[in-house]
């Protein structure tokens, strides 16, 4: 048991946890209280994925893809919506100093003419 916990995940794979290691470690009886009351299900190392599950990890692989899309495409969206706010508040900004330096040159002007 201490030699599979000792070794190191393979890539990609998390590490392996205790329960992982005795259902391993353990006979592959379907009887196994031990397995059951912890709520691990006994795994069989020699055992290859099924075309269902072939199908649903090529499901689950597209669909993490899309997702990170998804996200970039979020991201993009964001920062380009930040540049046209910045660039609709401009104008904004600019009126209000135009508009104030026009209310003083009127003012100006009416005292002038008084």
């Amino acid at each position: 048991m201490e030699a599979l916990k000792a070794m190191p995940p393979a890539e990609g794979n998390a590490v392996v946890s205790s329960a992982e290691v005795v259902s391993k470690v353990l006979p592959k009886n379907s009887s196994n209280i031990f397995l059951k009351n912890i709520g691990v299900q006994p795994i069989s190392p020699t055992k290859a994925p099924t075309a269902k599950e072939r199908v649903l990890e090529a499901q689950l692989s597209d669909e993490r893809q899309g997702s990170a899309l998804l996200q970039e495409e979020v991201i993009v969206l964001k920062q380009n919506l930040r540049a046209r706010t910045k660039r609709l508040r401009r104008p904004e900004e600019s009126w209000k100093n135009t508009s104030g330096k026009w209310k003083r040159t009127r003012r100006r002007r009416r005292k002038l003419m008084r």
